[in-house]
């Protein structure tokens, strides 16, 4: 390229023209933008065609916690159907043996949506996997709660079952050769005294005075009274739960009012106080207060295993 120069007058000399030094400038600076352009373009197009180390290890670690993840929500509705037949269990055979209410499903998921855990589509990103897995853990973790809570209540009902079973009037009161017969029964009856129908709230066993009467249940005695009328020297036991047994027309009340009584123990003899044609025991079952037929909860046993009762209830006392 040629050289413009312009004559100086004051100093006798010839200089080089600015203008061209300009010109050479902007046409470097112009190669360089071009150049640091083109760069640009090239990494671009690089990236978005190859891949570097970094990037293709980032991508093999995120197909490696993706996997994971699926396999973990797989395992999550394997642990579902688990829970699920757990709950149905729990519903169906354990609360119903304690005589609980079934817990709805919408109470055992605590709020928390529907029980069921599904695996991800083919194509869902990971931020949405991660989404999903995290809100199936907090869900099964909800239920798993009720579930624990739920055993906790039946574990707790079973040890008052056990009670109760221990209270229920479950054994006569007195062995079957020391009463010659069933007198009365419960129900409406000719009273043989007051010579009128009224209804019979015992059973009547008819025997001879002196003979050993058991409580029938693990109680508590709560009254005892002496009459020369009505039911005569009479036994109250409150065995909780709602049940009540009454022994009347006693000769002897070997109890006091706050013994502890446990079932098969000896706590009185026959006799024929009170309002009495002849010596028998009265027996009565209360439940809630309302009188129930004594002989609908008398299963079938020998002497020979109540005395084994007594003997027990003599131990425990």
């Amino acid at each position: 390229m040629k050289k413009e120069f312009t004559f100086d007058h004051n100093n006798l000399q010839f200089n080089e023209t600015p203008k061209l030094r300009r010109a050479i400038i902007i046409k470097y600076l112009s190669f360089f933008l071009l150049s640091v352009v083109l760069s640009i373009v090239y990494i671009t197009i690089f990236t978005y065609f190859f891949q570097t180390p970094k990037q293709k290890e980032y991508e093999k670690q995120k197909e490696q916690i993706l996997a994971e993840y699926k396999k973990l929500e797989n395992n999550q509705k394997i642990v579902a159907a688990y829970l699920d037949a757990i709950q149905t269990n729990d519903n169906k055979k354990y609360r119903q043996v304690f005589e609980m209410d079934p817990i709805p499903g919408d109470v055992r998921r605590a709020g928390a949506g529907g029980n069921e855990v599904k695996i991800p589509v083919v194509g869902l990103d990971h931020i949405a996997i991660v989404k999903r897995t995290t809100k199936s853990l907090d869900q099964l973790e909800r239920q798993l709660y009720m579930q624990s809570k739920s055993y906790d209540k039946v574990e707790k009902m079973a040890h008052q079952k056990e009670k109760m079973i221990a209270a229920m009037p479950a054994i006569p009161p007195m062995l079957s050769k020391d009463y010659r017969r069933i007198s009365d029964r419960f129900g409406m009856r000719l009273h043989p005294v007051k010579k009128r129908y009224i209804h019979h709230k015992g059973v009547d066993f008819a025997g001879s005075i002196g003979v050993n009467i058991y409580a029938t249940g693990d109680g508590i005695v709560e009254l005892t009274k002496v009459s020369n009328r009505g039911y005569g020297r009479e036994i109250l036991i409150n065995h909780g739960f709602g049940y009540k047994t009454r022994y009347a027309h006693l000769s002897k009340i070997l109890v006091k009012k706050g013994d502890v009584v446990s079932r098969g123990s000896i706590i009185g003899k026959m006799g024929n106080s009170g309002t009495s044609t002849g010596p028998h025991l009265h027996y009565e079952v209360l439940h809630k207060n309302i009188a129930r037929d004594p002989l609908l909860y008398v299963g079938e046993i020998s002497d020979e295993e109540l005395q084994q009762v007594v003997k027990s209830g003599e131990t425990q006392n």
